[in-house]
């Protein structure tokens, strides 16, 4: 399936005249995505792969974190594509997210999904069976950086119909790709890895939770230290500002002495005769 077919204004499921209407999605995570950029921890990093067991094109996109700075998820795009391609959306592709929104709701959905020409029509989730499609939508071989239940039980509250959304952590990575890094760079500037090297390059997701838990408690401690920090010294400039405008004390004038009395200076009258 073509990455641009997951930037269109409706996404096919099926061979038949199935469609969603998926642009109001994308406007909201691009526009979340554009004010998120503003934020000097929100960065991206990626790395352009060949992997030598498959001669796939993978490429690894480190997506920060909204709301833990500093942390980020592993995002995966495995790519194919012609000689004449000049487009990352014109490539085909399968993905891979560790992140929670896209774990426990479209996970199960694209490892047990394949949009080959073999698929049935009709809703996403009456098509999936038993048996994992060997080209599912999933890259191979991510799936045991996931949860055991994650794979085995369909998602019943986030995504109830089975539908094969991208969520938020593969649209940022995509965004990133396509208005910050060429193509060309993407195509001539891979670096030559084994699968299982790759692999060690994507963390699982328990301990990726457990790290993210760890880095959140971290964020909030610091967060409450500045505040208090920034709260005491505020208390100290209104003590400051109080004490210079407040009225200058009156002084109470103290009481005059009273004078000491003049020494009489007639002289007795004598009482001799």
């Amino acid at each position: 399936m073509k990455i641009k077919a997951f930037l269109n204004d409706n996404l096919p499921i099926s061979k038949g005249s199935v469609q969603i209407p998926i642009k109001g999605l994308i406007d909201e995570y691009h526009r979340r995505y554009n004010l998120a950029k503003n934020k000097s921890k929100f960065t991206f990093k990626h790395t352009v792969y060949n992997v030598k067991d498959s001669n796939a094109t993978i490429i690894h996109v480190l997506v920060p974190s909204e709301t833990v700075p500093g942390f980020t998820y592993d995002v995966l795009f495995q790519i194919s594509y012609e000689p004449t391609t000049t487009k990352l959306e014109d490539c085909e592709v399968k993905i891979f997210s560790n992140a929670p929104s896209f774990v426990y709701t479209y996970a199960y959905v694209f490892y047990h999904l394949s949009m080959g020409d073999g698929q049935k029509p009709g809703m996403i989730v009456d098509s999936m069976g038993k048996k994992i499609p060997k080209d599912r939508l999933l890259i191979s071989d991510t799936e045991k950086k996931l949860p055991n239940e994650v794979r085995k039980q369909r998602p019943v509250i986030r995504n109830t119909l089975g539908l094969p959304l991208w969520d938020k952590s593969l649209y940022y990575a995509l965004f990133y790709l396509t208005e910050d890094v060429s193509f060309l760079s993407i195509r001539t500037k891979q670096v030559s890895i084994k699968e299982s090297e790759l692999m060690k390059q994507v963390r699982d997701f328990d301990k990726l939770m457990a790290d993210r838990k760890r880095e959140e408690k971290k964020y909030r401690e610091s967060t409450k230290a500045v505040r208090t920090k920034v709260n005491k010294s505020l208390r100290k400039s209104e003590i400051k500002l109080r004490k210079a405008n407040s009225p200058t004390r009156m002084i109470k004038p103290v009481a005059a002495k009273k004078p000491i009395a003049a020494a009489n200076t007639k002289r007795a009258k004598s009482t001799r005769k």
